[in-house]
């Protein structure tokens, strides 16, 4: 399943072999929006790899771990005598429109922590610079909290918190798309989620709820009118929405490494091709994004599936990493090496975290 996708990395894949006019573009700066992994990953160092790094914030936010962990407790505390959040981990929730069309997806870690991407595209809606049509996406991440029970198949769960990516407002083009910064559907002006347990008979959803479940899925979530998976209702806008097991997480890390792979790759071959050194800026800087964005995916799965007695020294290895990865940015920062140091500082940057993600994918393959 494809989640959080980046919008370069849409682009990538979507328009391979445009060749859209980059004169004017301006690059996109990206930043997690997962603030419950903290900063130890470096997300923030690529945010300024346009200007050779400058200006861009310190890694290694040590107190922002340990306030997560007391929150994550706080909220595991208030979960439910039966149902949990690690149970709702082990599915994802799908709530769209069927084959082809709009699609909003998330997941649920086991502290309640969600994070989810929308998409919808109307590749009928062009103009001047996005003739190849319009998407518009979100990026969204909060927290679950207050998960009762109801009665045997029934719970009830409150949204804490959510927000989409600030970083990421209003529109741009690229690639000859037109990106449209939009809010989450499947959960937008909800503050409460109903969930039925596999063997809940279909009947207990109105007529409403269950006109976003049937047409889509049908036979994949329900038989003999009884749910056969799991599913949500989002209460204030009787959104029925469908869940289904979660990939192991070796394959879902694999998937997502082969997915930006693909992007990363792609922008070196348009790198190869580069006839000046402000292409090779812009595109160095995208690697630099893709990368950054892969190693937030990664070590997020590293988080909420490594065993609390050796998450410690994975997370002190990454901010050794970190540490020493930003001092060499730092001195190629330092060289007056004008355009081209620019292109060196971003190369090291998206080189060095590229490996970084191959050594954290090898760990969740392994385990």
């Amino acid at each position: 399943m494809k989640k959080r996708i980046v919008c370069v990395i849409l682009a990538a894949l979507m328009l391979q072999g445009c060749g859209a006019n980059k004169d004017n573009e301006e690059t996109l700066v990206w930043e997690s929006i997962d603030e419950t992994a903290g900063d130890e990953l470096g997300e923030n160092a690529s945010a300024d790899s346009e200007n050779g790094g400058t200006g861009s914030k310190e890694s290694g936010n040590a107190g922002a771990e340990d306030s997560s962990e007391a929150a994550d407790k706080e909220q595991g505390e208030k979960a439910g005598e039966d149902l949990t959040f690690e149970d709702l981990a082990n599915y994802t929730y799908e709530f769209c429109s069927g084959a082809g069309g709009w699609s909003d997806e998330f997941e649920i870690e086991k502290d309640g922590f969600f994070h989810g991407y929308y998409h919808d595209s109307d590749m009928g809606d062009t103009g001047e610079g996005y003739e190849d049509g319009t998407m518009y996406i979100a990026h969204y991440s909060g927290h679950l909290g207050n998960l009762e029970k109801v009665d045997d198949l029934t719970y009830t769960m409150t949204i804490l918190d959510m927000k989409t990516d600030e970083k990421q407002a209003g529109e741009y083009i690229e690639d000859g798309v037109r990106y449209v910064i939009a809010g989450p559907y499947a959960l937008s002006a909800c503050d409460s989620l109903t969930i039925y347990l596999p063997g809940t008979k279909t009947s207990k959803l109105s007529e409403a709820e269950m006109s976003w479940i049937e047409p889509v899925y049908g036979s994949s979530i329900i038989e003999n009118d009884a749910f056969t998976g799991i599913v949500l209702v989002n209460n204030p806008n009787q959104y029925g929405i469908g869940g289904f097991e979660r990939m192991p997480v070796s394959k879902r890390a694999k998937m997502e490494y082969d997915t930006y792979k693909e992007s990363y790759d792609y922008y070196a071959e348009r790198l190869a091709e580069a006839a000046t050194t402000a292409d090779m800026v812009q595109i160095t800087s995208k690697q630099a994004e893709v990368a950054d964005e892969l190693l937030n995916e990664l070590w997020l799965m590293v988080k909420y599936n490594t065993p609390s007695g050796q998450y410690k020294p994975l997370l002190e290895d990454q901010r050794q990493w970190l540490k020493d990865r930003d001092a060499h940015l730092k001195d190629i920062s330092s060289q007056d090496l004008g355009s081209m140091g620019t292109v060196d500082y971003n190369d090291y940057l998206a080189t060095e975290t590229m490996n970084r993600c191959e050594k954290l994918l090898s760990y969740l393959v392994a385990n």
